[in-house]
């Protein structure tokens, strides 16, 4: 099933891009509902539709390339023009099944420019159609291309996966060469986006590489490297404490979810967590004996705070009014 595990994730990237970049979107129909489909082993989230159906999507910079798949929980033959408002997009006459079908669009001239992309989807009778894997992609050459490098990049790591257990619920393996908490990177590479970090991962098996976005970490800013230690003094959900030691500077990358709520210090100071590896987080360390720390503290969870104690506030003080004037209020 890999495969297909590897495919759902390339659709599901499209939908991540799609929802990062996007302005607003509108949908005209009889009917829209929503969930997955396996079709063809192809498991998509997705938008059901009744046609005629019309998906207006606003960039503020329209992508270079766009796709959208097709399917239908029953076979239909369609007409849809995918393409960016008021641009020549030829219809396309396509016999939908449970299968998904993808249709791509090229930006051309108007890629990088505000604009909006349309999907109209059409028959000769009403019928439901799923629109799914759908959003911004490199091209349908590079998209395969990476999805290739992926496939042989799990095959390699679970060939190294040791079976500890297993029953009729679950299969628990061992990674031995994971990497644990925190580690310093052997290698930094500063790549051109989230996407293409992934690929670089996999790109450098068995190294504990830092592929870093090249906005977050300009190449004149990456740590030189070399001799190094670090020590976890304490971790949690929450929280994670690394006492490190190095001759240079170096960048640490961490085993946690890189998200905006995580904060970062550094001999108690404030410092600024980078997004690695597609997912994880990185930090850049000066040289010498330095306590780390990161933990978690969302800006949600301040606001909360602080409207929690101003409630108090506000009751303690209406509890404060003397009976008499409680009775006006």
């Amino acid at each position: 099933e890999l495969p297909e595990a590897v495919r759902e994730s390339t659709t599901s990237r499209r939908l991540v891009r799609l929802f990062g970049a996007l302005d607003r979107q509108s949908i005209e129909t009889r009917q829209l509902g929503g969930g997955l489909h396996d079709g063809g082993r192809d498991r998509r989230f997705h938008w059901t539709c009744e046609t005629p159906c019309r998906f207006d999507f606003v960039f503020p910079h329209l992508p270079a390339h766009f796709v959208a798949g097709i399917a239908s929980p029953e076979p239909v033959r369609l007409r849809v023009r995918l393409g960016a408002d008021g641009a020549e997009a030829p219809l396309v006459h396509l016999a939908a099944d449970k299968a998904w079908h993808d249709l791509w669009m090229e930006g051309g001239a108007t890629a990088g420019a505000p604009g909006t992309i349309v999907l109209e989807i059409d028959s000769e009778a009403p019928a439901l159609v799923f629109v799914g894997g759908i959003g911004p992609a490199p091209s349908a050459e590079e998209e395969a291309t990476r999805e290739g490098k992926e496939l042989a990049y799990r095959v390699e790591a679970l060939e190294h996966l040791e079976l500890r257990w297993k029953d009729d619920v679950a299969h628990l393996y061992e990674n031995q060469g994971a990497l644990g908490e925190a580690v310093f990177a052997e290698r930094v590479v500063s790549v051109a986006d989230r996407d293409a970090a992934f690929g670089c991962v996999a790109e450098h098996p068995g190294q504990a590489v830092a592929c870093v976005p090249r906005a977050a970490l300009p190449a004149r800013d990456l740590p030189r490297g070399g001799p190094a230690s670090l020590e976890i003094t304490a971790s949690d959900p929450g929280s994670l404490r690394i006492r490190t030691a190095s001759e240079t500077s170096n960048l640490l990358l961490i085993s946690r979810l890189f998200d905006p709520g995580w904060r970062a210090t550094i001999d108690g100071s404030p410092a600024s967590l980078l997004p690695a590896n597609g997912a994880l987080q990185a930090l850049a360390v000066p040289e010498g004996a330095h306590e780390v720390e990161i933990y978690y503290s969302p800006g949600s969870v301040g606001l909360g705070l602080a409207l929690s104690l101003l409630s108090l506030g506000l009751l303690a003080g209406l509890l404060w009014i003397r009976p008499e004037r409680r009775a006006g209020v």
